[in-house]
């Protein structure tokens, strides 16, 4: 367990997480960005109307470029290789009918050419706050670590496990099956580069991360703060409340939902919640979401995430009102045709309906 005992001096920024080795008391603001770091405005750009790029040097900005209808009571979903092939699926948890029903719906789905088809269903037992993550945590029939363990060796295969709220789900070929209980409180994951993932959970002086020794999930030993470029924190929960996440804030009224920080393409995400229109089954709907989304400013040396400063970021782009309340965002390439972008999984219709949007990277 991780004690903070680090003080609040550096509340506007990130810690320089220069030291090799030693506890999370380090990574503690990443996940709570502390209550006190993301309470600090970004600086923004001037934008243009409806959803423009920046009038900086540089042009970074996203087009919608397509939209697919989700399942009915779809929440979270994530993108990963779950079959152990080149096929990228959709993993989407949804929601029973009745709002009271614990039970969770997970679909694998895949992109056939001219929609999204669900290929297989498992029910989940459903939390408090719901986690869905698709990665990397281990590797078939080793016990991989997540600080020495790098997947490649001879006869074992990096497998793909789905991380649904109370259990660890892994595709046995024909199926999904549970190969493990997750740990209580899973808000991410901390993606490693080449190495395998670390599964993040708690918040504060809490936050504990875990990894597969074998087929047990335990608490990571002597974590190793990643030093690679393609490392960062990625969300697994979507815009769901828990205790600390209203002060996940970039800016004025923009909560931080989610990061993504690999070679160019280096963000982090913003949700400014819309027009509040509450329902009998949501009282915190809305409609009119936005997504925006923060870079590192033109002319600033190259950073790590972890490196990172809030100081060094810019707004660089945020949508056009959405016709509804976002409920989750992830960054990926869901049909497989080369293009990475932001997918956003919209409640529209008076949450009758759910709809993935996709917004494609356009500038430099």
């Amino acid at each position: 367990m991780v004690r903070l005992s680090t003080p609040t001096v550096w509340t506007a920024r990130f810690p320089s997480l220069n030291k090799r080795k030693g506890n999370l008391r380090f990574l503690v603001p990443v996940l709570l960005i502390a209550i006190i770091v993301l309470q600090f405005e970004v600086p923004v750009l001037a934008q243009k109307k409806n959803g423009g790029n920046s009038f900086g040097v540089r042009q970074i900005g996203f087009r919608q470029e397509w939209v697919s209808v989700m399942p009915q009571g779809a929440k979270l979903f994530d993108l990963g290789r779950v079959k152990q092939d080149q096929t990228p699926y959709l993993t989407v948890m949804a929601t029973n009918i009745n709002p009271k029903d614990p039970r969770r719906t997970v679909s694998l789905m895949r992109w056939n050419g001219s929609r999204f088809i669900a290929e297989s269903t498992v029910d989940v037992a459903g939390a408090v706050v719901d986690v869905l993550l698709a990665g990397n945590y281990r590797t078939l029939g080793t016990a991989g670590t997540a600080t020495g363990d790098k997947g490649r060796a001879r006869g074992f295969v990096r497998s793909v496990q789905v991380i649904a709220s109370e259990g660890i789900l892994e595709w046995n070929g024909k199926d999904f099956e549970r190969v493990s209980p997750a740990p209580i409180g899973v808000k991410g994951e901390i993606l490693m580069g080449r190495r395998l993932c670390v599964l993040m959970a708690g918040a504060g002086d809490q936050t504990t991360t875990y990894e597969f020794v074998g087929n047990e999930v335990r608490v990571t030993k002597d974590f190793v703060v990643p030093q690679e470029e393609d490392t960062f924190l990625r969300f697994a929960i979507g815009s769901q409340d828990f205790p600390g996440s209203e002060a996940l804030r970039l800016g004025a009224g923009t909560r931080y939902i989610q990061s993504h920080w690999k070679g160019q393409n280096r963000w982090m995400i913003g949700l400014l919640t819309g027009r509040l229109v509450p329902l009998q089954d949501d009282p915190k709907a809305t409609v009119g979401d936005r997504v925006v989304v923060y870079a590192p400013r033109q002319g600033t040396p190259e950073k790590t995430f972890w490196a990172s400063s809030f100081g060094d970021l810019e707004e660089v782009w945020r949508s056009e009102a959405l016709p509804g309340k976002i409920l989750d965002v992830r960054v990926g390439d869901p049909r497989n045709d080369g293009k990475e972008g932001i997918m956003v999984l919209v409640s529209e219709n008076e949450g009758k309906e759910r709809r993935l949007y996709f917004f494609g990277k356009t500038g430099i």
